[in-house]
């Protein structure tokens, strides 16, 4: 069964390959997003999924009797729709990322619809040099032997010759689930063969399509390095100096939180809330002095409602997050982060259980406390 995925030999009807396709480009990302969080572990995943696809493209070619050009049509824009979410929120997040998707849908969806060259007896979707047979649900109709003795009855019976049909008379759940079955696969015969006619009838239209999506995709990835309305030197200035400031601070007295996050002071007595989170292009993402960025860093909250507004938040090495606050508060956040349960900051939640005696553990911070 395994090997029959890997196949570069035998043929998919439509059927199995949108069935792995879908599996694969659904496994990709519900895996990249819970498990494989690392940007070098995605790109690692990516590879065998990319080469499902490619096998099942070269299996579902062959069987339509189309050129190979398609299977690195398919192939190719797979690949751009599974690398672009990994490798683009390293410059600059932003939705467009997923964008190629939709033409993974649309040319998937054509290679679905298109008829097999000739008629093929396929086992699970497939026919090739992998025997599948033994995955085939069969029905076994039990026989009684020819040896067999006989008890006599007052009205005797004659044999049937239809075993089968009789095993099914005397099953009618077996009966109906397999009608079912049948007229399910019909449906969705009936609705490939239609969408193939569609294809076949609109081909100017789906041409328009195609290259109106290419267009809205490119569109979408490009538009984030269009160049945006010019800025005075000195909304330039005050952009990037908190960002110098931040780059040249002092970070000291550092001390790991319960929660998996680190609490530092700089050079001015002023706080720092520092974590690990998700991939994310380096620079400020949020600045008191010019009111932009993610509005969810603008304030620590905790869970009593007290709010604490942050100077500016920035990440550095793509993924490390510095929230840095104003001294006049740092006595302020010290006592909250000992006797609050629980605290959000630029959309992540952080547990306080345990901080106290973490507090507690360090002098500096100690003496905050009190």
């Amino acid at each position: 069964m395994i090997k029959s995925l890997t196949c570069l030999l035998g043929r998919d009807n439509g059927e199995r390959f949108l069935a792995i396709v879908t599996s694969t480009l659904l496994l990709f990302f519900i895996l990249a997003s819970n498990l494989f969080t690392a940007w070098w572990a995605q790109l690692i995943w990516a590879v065998p999924s990319v080469v499902m696809v490619f096998c099942t493209t070269m299996r579902r070619v062959r069987d339509a009797g189309r050129k190979i050009g398609l299977v690195w049509l398919f192939v190719g824009l797979t690949g751009l729709s599974l690398l672009l979410p990994t490798l683009l929120p390293l410059i600059t997040p932003h939705w467009g990322a997923y964008s190629p998707l939709l033409m993974v849908v649309f040319v998937g969806l054509y290679l679905f619809s298109l008829p097999a060259k000739d008629h093929q007896r396929y086992g699970l979707g497939y026919v090739g040099p992998i025997d599948l047979s033994a995955f085939a649900s069969t029905e076994k109709v039990s026989s009684r032997p020819l040896n067999a003795r006989v008890e006599p009855v007052l009205f005797a019976q004659t044999n049937s010759a239809h075993p089968y049909q009789e095993s099914m008379a005397q099953n009618p759940q077996d009966e109906y689930a397999q009608r079912l079955a049948r007229q399910q696969v019909s449906e969705i015969a009936q609705w490939r063969q239609d969408l193939y006619q569609w294809f076949s009838q609109h081909r100017k239209l789906s041409w328009s399509l195609g290259t109106t999506l290419s267009l809205c995709i490119a569109t979408a990835l490009a538009w984030p390095y269009l160049p945006a309305g010019e800025q005075s030197p000195t909304e330039t200035a005050a952009l990037m100096m908190p960002v110098m400031a931040s780059q040249h601070s002092e970070r000291n007295h550092r001390l790991a939180m319960p929660d998996d996050f680190y609490l530092l002071l700089n050079e001015h007595n002023g706080l720092i809330v520092h974590w690990q989170a998700d991939i994310q292009r380096d620079g400020e993402i949020w600045s008191l002095a010019s009111a932009t960025g993610d509005d969810t860093c603008q304030f620590v909250e905790f869970n009593n409602g007290d709010k604490i507004r942050a100077l500016n938040v920035t990440v550095e090495n793509g993924g490390d997050y510095f929230a840095n606050f104003s001294p006049l508060d740092t006595h302020t956040l010290v006592e909250s982060l000992a006797n609050r349960g629980n605290f959000g900051l630029c959309g992540y939640t952080f547990s306080l259980k345990g901080s106290l005696k973490a507090l507690s553990s360090h002098p500096v911070y100690l003496d905050l406390v009190d």
